[in-house]
């Protein structure tokens, strides 16, 4: 367990409380593929699809606290990490561009 937790708290983002989080509400972690890991998080979309209808893919279940600590942890991350800051810019911008001007109330 102290294994674990040490090597989570190598990634960048992931400080000590996050990674208890992650060994607390997935026990499993380490033994899982990432696909899996983003399934029983649910941060993987989930198509609303019936028949020839394709619907929006969205996240939204799974544990609220754990989907919470590691959001933050991605915005430590990205705050950190050169890479990850262009990568976070680069998602800001497609969002702007779909959402089209934003208009004053």
């Amino acid at each position: 367990m102290a294994a674990k937790l040490e090597l989570l708290c190598s990634i960048s983002g992931i400080g000590p409380v996050s990674a208890a989080m992650l060994l607390a509400e997935m026990p499993e972690l380490g033994r899982m593929t990432a696909g899996e890991a983003a399934s029983m998080t649910r941060l993987a979309p989930v198509p609303q699809d019936s028949g020839a209808m394709r619907g929006r893919r969205m996240i939204a279940g799974g544990p609220r606290a754990l989907r919470q600590v590691l959001f933050q942890a991605a915005l430590a991350a990205a705050s950190h990490n050169p890479l990850l800051t262009v990568g976070a810019k680069r998602l800001q911008e497609k969002q702007a561009t779909q959402a089209g001007p934003r208009r004053p109330c």
